[in-house]
């Protein structure tokens, strides 16, 4: 999902400098890539606040997508100042936003796979080393001696 929004970025801003159509497309077909990715990651998600990280992190694509189709539209009608000043006010704060969500669901999903290997791994106590299994085996490595 990250992948897709900063290929979203980086088609906004091609556009934005040479007003490239094909910048346009990529733009919009970025789009569509992060809403399957969200959508996908949607229906694996159980956790309620892994499901609440990536519902803001939807609403801020939405909010980036917004302010992105207006700076192109204001590139078409040659109004410079205006689109400069969307992407550099709301662009990059949404922008930024964007970055830190997806860094906080992205550290929240590793802390809840690091608790999950701690509660099903053996804790280091109860682990048997080599020294200590025979030290307090019995020892059933040696033949018995036959009566006589």
């Amino acid at each position: 999902m990250g992948f897709a929004i900063k290929k979203e970025q980086l088609n906004a801003r091609g556009y934005l400098i040479v007003k490239d159509e094909s910048s346009a497309q990529k733009f919009n077909t970025a789009h569509e890539s992060f809403l399957t990715l969200s959508r996908e990651l949607g229906d694996i998600i159980k956790l309620p606040e892994a499901k609440k990280l990536l519902a803001e992190l939807i609403e801020l694509e939405k909010q980036f997508r917004e302010i992105a189709v207006r700076e192109m539209q204001l590139k078409d009608q040659d109004k410079t100042d205006e689109y400069l000043k969307l992407l550099t006010t709301q662009g990059h704060e949404v922008a930024a936003s964007f970055d830190s969500k997806m860094d906080e669901l992205t550290a929240y999903q590793q802390n809840v796979m690091d608790e999950g290997h701690k509660s099903t791994s053996v804790p280091e106590q109860q682990k048997i080393s080599d020294n200590s299994f025979q030290r307090n085996s019995p020892r059933f490595f040696y033949p018995l001696k036959p009566e006589s």
